[in-house]
């Protein structure tokens, strides 16, 4: 079963969404639902989804950038883009950014259902690649590629690091890649790389007079409200009260 989500700033559309076919007959099933697209792709870092629905136009992220962000961390990933018929010329754009296809609201049951059964196909052809995929034999062990591939992430997280850019650098297939990280360390590649981004910050909170805008640039985020979501996960406080509490030791 392929996992979807359905990123729409409309609650209602999400929920109609649920209901409007039978995912399961189609062989995917809604693991999640978000409001923006910052959201969204919080959402996709810890659902693994095969598959994104998103309409264009929400705040904070809009469908563009989210699919943009998306194929860029996973290639393999399929996004499908919602669009009203004012964002159809618009619309048209996702295809630079990989999409799968857009569809126009109000969504036809059956134009959705044909949409999902070509992307289950798509997502049935590239499963049994992977499964037939096996690592050339080179020099060295998957534990070293992983280790070379782990510090080169140290050394360069300030950058818009995606498992497809790393795959090209390392030669590797981008979902081998990312399974090599996650036997490494135990946590996916976004996972890591936030661990290692947020570790940078709090470096930075204790030992700079940085803005919080600063250091967010500076440790390869592009919206504080990503960094402050991140910042909060993994330390359990706001970079404003981490600042304060290590000034007060």
């Amino acid at each position: 079963m392929y996992r979807v989500i359905i990123a729409d700033d409309e609650p209602d559309i999400c929920a109609g969404m649920r209901t409007l076919i039978d995912w399961e007959a189609l062989g995917f099933e809604v693991a999640g639902t978000a409001e923006n697209g910052l959201q969204a792709m919080e959402l996709e870092e810890e659902l693994k989804a095969d598959l994104v629905i998103t309409d264009i136009r929400m705040p904070l992220m809009d469908g563009l950038e989210l699919a943009r962000r998306l194929k860029s961390s996973s290639a393999d990933i399929q996004v499908v883009i919602l669009s009203g018929y004012r964002d159809f010329a618009y619309a048209k754009r996702a295809i630079s950014c990989g999409v799968s296809n857009y569809l126009l609201k109000p969504v036809d049951t059956e134009e959705l259902a044909g949409e999902l059964r070509k992307i289950k196909l798509t997502l049935d052809q590239l499963h049994t690649s992977m499964k037939e995929y096996t690592l050339p034999e080179e020099d060295g062990s998957p534990e070293s590629a992983a280790s070379e591939i782990l510090a080169y992430i140290d050394a360069h997280y300030r950058e818009n690091l995606s498992l497809r850019e790393l795959g090209e650098r390392f030669y590797l297939n981008p979902a081998y890649l990312g399974r090599l990280i996650k036997k490494e360390r135990g946590i996916s590649f976004h996972e890591y790389l936030n661990y290692v981004r947020i570790q940078q910050a709090k470096l930075l909170l204790r030992n700079s007079a940085l803005s919080i805008h600063e250091i967010t640039e500076r440790i390869g985020y592009n919206f504080e409200d990503h960094f402050y979501r991140n910042f909060k996960k993994y330390v359990s406080l706001s970079p404003n009260d981490y600042r304060k509490l290590h000034r007060k030791k």
